[in-house]
């Protein structure tokens, strides 16, 4: 904590000892702002983002340990649209509660000798937010010199951020279709759902578009990328989409070998396509963002075995990662048409189980 309030003080000189104190609670406890309605705040960032005078020199993100500050200004300079970033903070889970604010106390004592800061008088501004969920303003100076904007998101949206400014870019009237590709245990359904949450959009599954059994022949097989039925997949979903009229809704189980049920879905304006082989002639020339995910053997072995028996573990081995290869390999994936991330080290675990909250 006091590496991060250090270069908070370097970055911000008009920082006394209550901006250290509210910058204190942000990193133990995240945005203590009560979110009356989503709704509500995307109106106050619009009317933030509309009031608010540019500052070149500010930087998009700000590190607060396990949070972050999403600052107004830049993200307003780079396309983060206020509904989105209200999605952000309401999928920002808050940390374990602590109403005595020991944790708070206890972080005003390991500072250190900080430029500019009286100790005596940070601990006397503590203690009475000791036992209270009270948070402190910014200091009047502060207010003066910096006029600051920000809002606090959980750490995990770093890598996220990026992606929603690169999809603002095209991000137009007509339907879009934003499609996530990569090998096996890349975290493709995950960044999809949280995706989903953020761009209010449904979510389209390859992993429903396999071949029937009757039809997974050795040629169909030997055909890169031959193991979607990407002929349904176009016929109920894409075409559908795009000519803005009701998609069809067929989940292929392929351990009954049959389709389910249909459900008709409305138009939407955006939709995501997640999924191995969502790279194909046909699709990519339709998607307005591609994403293909990255992810080290070791990373994706490990997730494979959390998440599967070991007969399926193998199962993915010996065969379904061949077949991704050897289309990944046809077509060149990833091509330079595709934003590629890397998600080792993506915390998309805690994004996609604040959905459930």
């Amino acid at each position: 904590m006091e590496e991060i309030i250090r270069d908070l003080l370097l970055r911000h000189p008009c920082y006394g000892e209550e901006d250290v104190l509210k910058s204190l609670l942000q990193m133990l406890y995240g945005n203590g702002h009560l979110l009356s309605s989503q709704t509500a705040v995307q109106l106050r960032i619009a009317e933030e983002m509309a009031r608010v005078k540019d500052r070149p020199e500010e930087p998009l993100v700000e590190e607060l340990g396990s949070w972050l500050r999403l600052n107004i200004r830049p993200a307003k300079r780079a396309g983060l649209r206020p509904n989105w970033i209200a999605a952000m903070m309401r999928l920002s889970r808050p940390r374990t509660p602590d109403p005595q604010r020991a944790r708070l106390a206890r972080a005003v004592e390991e500072l250190g000798d900080l430029p500019r800061i009286d100790k005596v008088r940070l601990r006397t501004l503590a203690q009475p937010l000791i036992g209270t969920r009270q948070i402190p303003s910014h200091s009047m100076r502060c207010y003066r010199e910096e006029d600051p904007a920000y809002r606090v998101l959980d750490a995990a949206w770093a890598p996220i951020i990026p992606v929603l400014t690169t999809l603002n870019e095209v991000w137009r009237a007509e339907p879009m279709l934003l499609t996530i590709d990569g090998p096996s245990a890349a975290g493709k359904s995950q960044l999809a759902a949280v995706l989903a949450a953020v761009l209010d959009a449904p979510v389209i599954h390859t992993d429903d578009y396999c071949v029937p059994h009757s039809r997974k022949t050795p040629e169909r097989l030997a055909i890169p990328g031959g193991n979607l039925d990407y002929e349904r997949l176009d016929t109920e979903i894409l075409t559908p989409h795009f000519n803005q009229v009701n998609i069809i809704l067929r989940r292929y189980d392929c351990h009954e070998d049959r389709l389910t049920d249909i459900v008709h879905g409305i138009p939407r304006h955006g939709m995501i396509l997640e999924g191995c082989y969502s790279n194909l002639p046909g699709i990519r020339e339709r998607a307005q963002l591609r994403i293909f995910l990255q992810v080290s053997p070791e990373e994706a072995g490990r997730r494979i075995e959390q998440r599967n028996t070991p007969q399926e573990a193998e199962a993915f081995r010996t065969r379904w990662m061949p077949l991704e290869q050897a289309y990944f390999e046809a077509y060149g994936l990833p091509d330079e048409g595709c934003m590629v991330l890397q998600t080792d080290g993506m915390e998309l675990n805690r994004l996609e189980e604040c959905l459930t909250i």
